[in-house]
């Protein structure tokens, strides 16, 4: 073991020696990049330019890792003296609105402790670089190695060692060849003891009794004393680098020249001259950066950043003076609360232990995959500011999370606003959470599953402060060698949209943040994290609406065809045969059901199936008991998701191989219907030739307020009940989708019954599909007649509460008397938003004044009881957070399955698109 541990000093020994001057301007442009990287401002960032990279050969610079420290915490801190810094350069004509509150001496004060703080990792790591080009151990290596710290204090202290290596006459530009690093707490390190020795072996070996060597002694042990030196100053209370100077008087208890002292001070010298590099070579990125916010007038993000920083100063750094940002401006509109952490929220850790994310700390490691494989170093930032959020709960918890939440369940990522979460990642599909989904909790390191029974919210909650848990960008899953060349050719703005097309490489998507892919891309693909061509991706709507909807509208049509998602819709379906007759004795077509993309066949969650998002299809294989035979089906949505058609094949093989025949298969028609009239079997007759289906039922707010021209309104200031709506459409030969005014149709039917009248339609509604979303538009044709027949006779500008008991005898009351009426329905079938222009006989069409209206969705206990059946059935099979994504090949439908659809028959859907004008 002696010879062992010999051998391995000797090659630490030569790796020392070999060493070579420490690089100034290369390490301030590495800790730049680094710094840069942590800089808490997504508008600002991108204006501060990148420093050459050191070493050339990283694959990722910008990390916050110094050799195998993570240091995010210290390279944050320096973000504030640099951006503080490159506030007070901007010249006053620039700052129009007096944002600069920043101190540039102040700045200049706090760049010495910063880089000090941050010398002793970044010397580190240039002296573990030798002995990793020599393919040996390096620091790290030697520090776990069995039995060598003891042996090399040892070693280090014998008379041979110091009499051969020590050699404190030679005058070396970088004496830490031979140096021991030591702390504040000098007197208990192994250097005092290595000190101790070298000291008085020097001495007793080397002219003794000669003073001028003991002077000569005294300053080389002072030089090599430490570093690590860096105590506040007892005045001023400012972290630097402290003279070594009073360490070494006490040490041998004896003093030499003062003028003598700043040679013993050479390691202080060492920050100095980092914090001069930064100041020559790093501040001017800083500085143009900032005066580019300034020029283009980004005014709120500047105002945004000094809020913050001068909170963080105190609360997060401990500076009470000296402060780079001297005073807080006011709070802004940018001081939203996005993709945060609330105080209190217990986060687990890669190890299975749970802490409060306020005691989450700075190299703490995470799990960035549910599948407990992959985890990364992890920081928790807190963020002081008051500001109000509308959070949500589970089966009676005290709401605790942001509607933007994330959740793992076991059919996929969730939230309970997608839309919200997604503007983090457009790139990642996020689903809706609601009632009935089954959440994961990680407790230590299993997953439990919770079904979600009910959802608590609470609107514009309070929060005096919150956290932000950053993860490393260390971990990279994608390697781009091929389609190089091909990528580059692409605009920057249209990269990621065309990766994400392909299905093999989605799922990265799903496990990094896609700005972090985008500037890894371009990383890759030209040696910087911009596109040449200055175009990237939006990754904010609140930075540009429009590039970030027309972002999202490429990306939908590149990766799914166009119609209303069916992975956000709950709806049934029946299948008509097209030759009945044909069906083997016993055997009925299946009912389908369809929630949030997975299948049930028969009110049976269906495990062998599948959803083509493109293709807008579902396959499926089941056995049919009745008949044990095994049934491969395909069905086709279209569109519109009123209808579809498909095709199954009843065989006695469960892998049949070869394809049928078209008299071998079933063709059907799929005709829409909600769940629960699909449950029930119900269809709603309203006369002899005619039918309505109803998918679902609409809850409707009116705003009596008037809605003035060219202003934007998205909630009601005046609100009223206005009733209930369905959405669905009318038996025809062409189903068009329609709305239903329950009240407007209960009037109508009342009169003509107690009148004895045949008064037509009192409305007609058309429908149009745009972008996946369906709008509608109605008309009240029967508008002129009602004030007429109504309590407002003959007061015609009464145009909400308008009854008609004293006039008719009926006990209805029409929320409002409109002419026109437009509204959306939202990508999520969830709500829709529209106007409404009230009956106005003086004006032209008879439009008066436009109000906003509002619908929310009814949930039915039905969809719920499917969604629950669904989400536990794939709770068996499915991976954490994967669930979506099913390996075992036994858990899909047969691979015939794939050549089923084109032996459907053509459908009148497939011939007919157009702008349908119902009869109601």
């Amino acid at each position: 073991m002696s010879a062992d541990l010999e051998t391995v000093f000797a090659e630490a020994i030569k790796g020392i020696k070999a060493v070579k001057p420490f690089p100034y301007d290369d390490y301030a442009n590495r800790l730049h990049n680094k710094v840069r990287f942590t800089f808490q401002s997504d508008i600002m960032q991108p204006n501060i330019d990148r420093a050459p990279t050191y070493p050339e050969d990283d694959p990722d610079p910008d990390n916050w890792f110094i050799d195998i420290f993570g240091v995010w915490d210290l390279l944050y801190k320096a973000s504030f003296p640099s951006v503080s810094g490159g506030i007070a350069s901007v010249d006053d004509q620039y700052d129009p609105k007096n944002l600069k509150h920043a101190d540039e001496e102040n700045s200049k004060i706090r760049y010495l402790e910063v880089l000090t703080n941050l010398m002793g990792f970044c010397l580190g790591e240039h002296i573990n670089r030798e002995p990793k080009s020599q393919g040996t151990r390096t620091i790290d290596d030697l520090w776990h190695y069995d039995g060598f710290q003891d042996f090399c204090l040892d070693a280090v202290t014998k008379q041979s060692f110091i009499m051969n290596e020590i050699h404190y006459m030679q005058d070396r530009d970088h004496v830490y060849r031979t140096a021991p690093s030591a702390g504040i707490d000098f007197q208990n390190k192994a250097s005092y003891k290595t000190l101790n020795q070298w000291s008085y072996t020097l001495w007793a070996n080397r002219d003794k009794g000669d003073v001028t060597q003991m002077d000569d002694i005294v300053k080389f042990c002072g030089r090599v004393a430490t570093i690590g030196l860096c105590p506040p100053n007892a005045t001023t209370n400012i972290q630097q680098p402290a003279p070594t100077w009073s360490v070494t008087k006490a040490f041998y208890d004896m003093g030499i020249n003062a003028d003598q002292e700043e040679i013993v001070n050479e390691w202080r010298s060492y920050c100095l001259a980092l914090t001069s590099a930064w100041e020559n070579e790093i501040l001017p990125y800083w500085n143009t950066g900032v005066y580019r916010s300034f020029a283009a007038k980004k005014f709120e993000y500047i105002q945004s950043w000094e809020y913050i920083a001068f909170i963080e100063e105190g609360d997060q750094l401990g500076w009470a003076d000296y402060l780079p940002v001297a005073d807080q401006p006011p709070a802004t509109s940018k001081q939203s609360l996005n993709n945060i952490v609330l105080p209190g929220t217990p986060i687990t850790l890669s190890n299975g232990t749970v802490r409060p994310c306020s005691a989450v700390c700075s190299g703490d490691e995470v799990l960035v995959c549910p599948d407990n494989s992959i985890s990364a170093p992890a920081h928790c930032r807190r963020i002081r500011q008051a500001t109000k959020a509308d959070l949500v709960g589970f089966n009676g918890e005290v709401p605790w999370a942001l509607k933007s939440q994330v959740f793992h369940t076991t059919t996929g990522p969730r939230a309970l606003d997608p839309e919200a979460a997604q503007s983090f990642n457009p790139y990642r599909r996020i689903g809706k959470l609601a009632i009935g989904h089954v959440v994961l909790r990680l407790q230590g390191h299993e997953y439990q599953y919770v079904e979600i029974k009910s959802i608590e919210k609470a609107a514009e909650c309070p929060l005096a402060s919150a956290y932000t848990l950053l993860l490393s960008g260390t971990h990279q899953t994608h390697t781009l060698r091929e389609t190089v060349e091909a990528l580059r050719k692409v605009p920057g703005d249209q990269r990621l949209g065309l990766l994400y097309h392909f299905q093999e490489i989605r799922g990265m998507f799903g496990k990094f943040d896609a700005e972090a892919i985008y500037q890894r891309l371009n990383w890759e693909l030209f040696g910087q994290y911009k596109s040449p061509d200055g175009r990237g991706p939006s990754m904010s709507k609140s930075a540009n609406p429009l590039n970030y909807t027309e972002h999202l509208r490429t990306t939908k049509s590149m990766s799914v065809s166009k119609g209303i998602p069916i992975d956000r819709l709950a709806r049934g379906f029946r299948l008509e045969s097209h030759e009945p007759d044909r069906l083997p004795a016993g055997y009925e077509l299946p009912t389908l059901s369809l929630v949030d993309g997975y299948l049930l066949v028969d009110d049976e969650v269906e495990l062998r199936s599948k959803h083509d998002t493109r293709k807008r299809s579902f396959r499926w294989t089941r056995q049919v008991l009745q008949t044990k035979m095994f049934e491969h089906g395909v069905v086709e949505i279209c569109p519109r998701v009123i209808s579809g058609k498909g095709v199954i094949y009843l065989s006695s093989e469960a892998e049949p191989r070869e394809v049928p025949t078209r008299d071998q298969i079933h063709a059907f028609e799929a005709k829409a219907c909600s769940l629960d009239d699909l449950k029930t079997g119900n269809t709603r007759s309203v006369a002899d030739d005619e039918s309505w289906t109803s998918f679902g039922k609409w809850n409707v707010t009116l705003d009596k307020s008037v809605w003035p021209p060219n202003t934007e309104r998205t909630e009601p200031e005046d609100p009223m009940d206005g009733g209930t709506f369905e959405d669905g459409y009318w038996a025809q030969q062409v189903q068009v989708p329609a709305v239903r005014l329950n009240l407007v149709d209960s009037l109508q039917d009342q009169i003509n019954q107690k009148y004895s009248q045949g008064l037509g339609d009192f409305y007609d509604v058309t429908s149009q599909m745009k972008d996946g979303e369906q709008t509608y538009s109605v008309q009240f044709k029967r508008a002129p007649m009602v004030p007429f027949v109504s309590d407002a006779n003959p007061d015609i500008n009464k145009t909400f509460g308008v009854g008609f008991q004293s006039d008719l005898g009926i006990d209805i009351t029409l929320p409002s008397l409109f002419q026109e009426m437009t509204f959306t329905m939202d990508a999520l079938y969830e709500s829709f938003t529209g106007y409404f222009f009230e009956y106005d006989p003086t004006m032209r069409g008879y439009k008066g004044n436009r109000h906003l209206v509002q619908g929310t969705v009814s949930d039915s206990d039905t969809v719920k009881a499917c969604r629950a059946n669904i989400s536990h059935a794939y709770a068996a099979i499915s991976k954490p957070g994967e669930a979506h994504i099913i390996s075992n090949q036994q858990l899909q439908p047969s691979a015939l399955t794939e050549s089923l659809l084109p032996l459907s028959a053509p459908s009148l859907e497939d011939l007919v698109r157009f702008t349908g004008r119902n009869r109601r």
